[in-house]
Formats: C-alpha cells, structure tokens, sequence
C-alpha cells in the first residue's frame, strides 16, 4: 500500500507581514488578486468593492510592486509571507485605503486556498490576521476611529471594527 505524505499542519506556521512586495512576487500577486480559488463564493460582493473603489493595478516602481486603486484612493497593502515554506510564498494581501479623516476601508482581502476558512491552515486565521494588521496600522493614524469592510457592504448592520 503507498502512502501518501500530508503536509504537518499540526504546528503553527512562521508568518511575517509586510507593506513591502519585491517585484519577484508579481505572478504570486496577480495569482492571488485575480484568479483566486475563493473569488466564486465572493463575487457580488468583489465585484461591488469594484464598481465603488475601481480594479486594483499592479504597478512596478523601482524594486517594489504597488497596488494602485484606479481612481481617488490612495491604497495601502499588507502582505503575507509562509517563512516555512519554499521562498518565502506570498500566502495573503489586503488592501485599504482611508475613506474619511475617521475611517478605513477594506477594499480586498485575498488569502492562498490553504489558508482560506477551508483550507489545511485554517487554525492560522489568516484572514482575521491580516484585518488586525490593517487596525495597527490604523492606530498609528491621527483620527482614525473605525475600520469597515468593503465586502460585507450588502449586510443589514456592515462589519466595522473599532481601532482602539
């Protein structure tokens, strides 16, 4: 009988956040913004983050890639990088950007497949990591008092995070 070797994802894995991307991570960047395994169970919601915020770009200054919002907003990233893994994989981003003097908007999250809610490292919470990041980020800013989701825009009562 041949057996067949699982990933050990019984241990927590080394991750690092960054609002830095080196141009190498452009495929791994394109991959995770627009041809996502997840974008499906998304899509309404995705595609109105779109129609209100425009389509993210990917552009290239100097070493770094950028995500730009092709309209008004100024976007921010925060990455997420597997340690563990081969190369240091690119394994999740979010994008936002501050809507008003009082708020930040979350205008995508992407996460890699096995760190989605189904994935073989779900109990990393990657997705809920990358939200803190962003509410971090948000304490350092004069002003800022909540975080909103862009996707949950269509929800009777919209998800909105206090930052502190």
């Amino acid at each position: 009988m041949n057996s067949v070797a699982m990933p050990d994802n019984s241990k927590v894995r080394k991750i690092s956040f960054s609002s830095h991307i080196r141009k190498e991570y452009r495929d791994a960047v394109e991959s995770l913004l627009f041809f996502n395994e997840q974008q499906d169970r998304f899509s309404d919601s995705i595609m109105r983050s779109i129609d209100t915020y425009c389509t993210p770009e990917i552009v290239t200054e100097g070493e770094l890639l950028r995500i730009r919002i092709n309209g008004a907003y100024d976007a921010q990233t925060i990455c997420a990088f597997d340690e563990e893994s081969f190369e240091n994989s690119l394994i999740g981003i979010i994008i936002y950007t501050r809507s008003s003097a009082e708020n930040i908007v979350v205008l995508h999250i992407a996460v890699d497949q096995q760190y989605a809610i189904d994935g073989i490292y779900a109990d990393e919470m990657l997705t809920l990591r990358l939200i803190m990041k962003v509410k971090e980020a948000g304490r350092l800013l004069k002003g800022v008092t909540s975080i909103r989701i862009a996707y949950a825009d269509n929800l009777d009562h919209p998800f909105t995070l206090p930052v502190r």
